[in-house]
């Protein structure tokens, strides 16, 4: 039954967010055009700052193993991957919706060796810049990017809020 639905979600198309966690199937939905409008919006405010300290902008790819692997929302890495699977990332972008595991992820980032997560969450209107810890074992708050030298403020004051007005 449950492959059977699989199946027809990769049929259909519908599979492009789904993940695997540990041989885990979790099927994900597409997100809210509100959270793929501000992600494109914070995409063309971060992508020159990337480019310029010479990372190279992702949309959504899969970091981990055809077994048990994440799809960010964004990210940067160092150079373009061949490979479908990607084994770490500099900087992965996370646009909270209501209910995602997004914060569940960390501890896999934090496994894969990903330098930054920053977290934009439209609820709140703010951002969080998380760092990997010098042990690179957790993930802890900082003011802003040490990549992209851009504060988490600076990321809140510029993304356009008004929009997600009813």
């Amino acid at each position: 039954m449950v492959s059977d639905q699989i199946a027809e979600r990769h049929r259909l198309g519908l599979d492009r967010f789904d993940e695997i966690w540990d041989g885990e199937y979790h099927m994900n939905a597409a997100p809210h055009p509100r959270h793929s409008y501000l992600l494109r919006f914070l995409e063309r405010y971060l992508d020159p700052l990337a480019e310029a300290v010479g990372l190279v902008a992702l949309g959504e790819f899969n970091i981990g193993t055809p077994l048990d692997y994440r799809i960010p929302d964004a990210g940067y890495v160092r150079a373009l991957p061949r490979e479908t699977f990607v084994g770490t990332a500099e900087l992965v972008i996370e646009m909270l919706s209501p209910g995602d595991a997004t914060f569940d992820k960390l501890p896999f980032y934090a496994a894969h060796q990903v330098r930054e997560v920053l977290v934009v969450n439209p609820a709140t209107r703010t951002s969080r810049w998380l760092q990997l810890d010098t042990a690179g074992e957790r993930y802890v708050d900082v003011h802003s990017s040490a990549l992209l030298h851009v504060s988490a403020d600076d990321i809140s004051a510029h993304l356009p809020w008004e929009h997600l007005e009813p």
